[in-house]
Formats: structure tokens, sequence, C-alpha cells
């Protein structure tokens, strides 16, 4: 199996970018206004997207965030992980996100790298000018 990836640089700093990605308060502006905290000494978080949903381990590491799945509605995700690997570059920070366990020749994975590029963007949009575009949000970014 291969990953998805994808890098952008987001004119905000890395801890900015970094509860960006970690703290729900942030993630239902840009990622799903429909997230559960399951569990906080694990740190596991449930992301629904209507009748969807994936559970995931958020684990920090340094400047590595990685959200590994353990429950979801697409069998394909379970025990894969979107991995966020952060560095200042020029007064920005870059982003490399990988999500690993996909075919790359698979309509699957067309449709996730899709997505997963849609909902980058709507976090550079969201640190930089404000913009709510997550799935659930008056100005989602369909």
């Amino acid at each position: 199996m291969d990953s998805i990836r994808h890098i952008l640089h987001i004119n905000r700093n890395m801890d900015d970018v970094k509860s960006a990605i970690l703290e729900k308060n942030h993630l239902i502006n840009w990622y799903t206004n429909d997230i559960t905290i399951k569990d906080v000494e694990s740190n596991k978080m449930e992301f629904k997207f209507g009748d969807i949903y994936a559970t995931a381990l958020i684990t920090v590491d340094g400047n590595i965030i990685e959200w590994k799945y353990i429950e979801s509605t697409f069998e394909t995700l379970i025990g894969n992980s979107l991995m966020f690997t952060l560095e200042e570059k020029e007064n920005k920070t870059r982003v490399l996100a990988e999500q690993n366990g996909f075919d790359l020749e698979s309509d699957m994975c067309a449709n996730f790298n899709f997505s997963l590029g849609k909902y980058l963007e709507s976090l550079r949009q969201y640190l930089q000018h404000g913009n709510k575009e997550g799935w659930g949000c008056e100005d989602y970014r369909s």
C-alpha cells in the first residue's frame, strides 16, 4: 500500500498550525463540525461527515502529529493513519500531510486524494484568513 502526500505552506507559526490540527475548537472550522472527544486520556476523537465516521487516536511526537484510525465506516481506513509533519520555513509553517494505506490506482485513492487536498486548503484558509470551510460549516468548501 502507498501514501497520498501533500505539501503546503501556511503563513502562521508552527504552534498555531499544531493547535489547529489537534484541538476540537479549531478542527470544527476547517475539517468537520461534528467531532466527539471519545477519550481525553488517550486523545481519541471521532470525526463525522453525515453518516460517515472515523475514530482516530491522536498522537504527537515533536512536530509530527498522527491520526491513527481505529474505527470507521470505511473499512479501508482502519489501521491506516494521517500524519502531519510540521517545519518552520521562512516565517511560515511547511506541512507535509501523508495518508497511508492506499492502492494509488484505485478510485478510493483518487477520492481521498482530492478530499485531503480540499481539507488542507481549508486549513490554510482558516489559519490565514479566518475562513470556516470545514464540512458542515455554512461556507463548506464542496
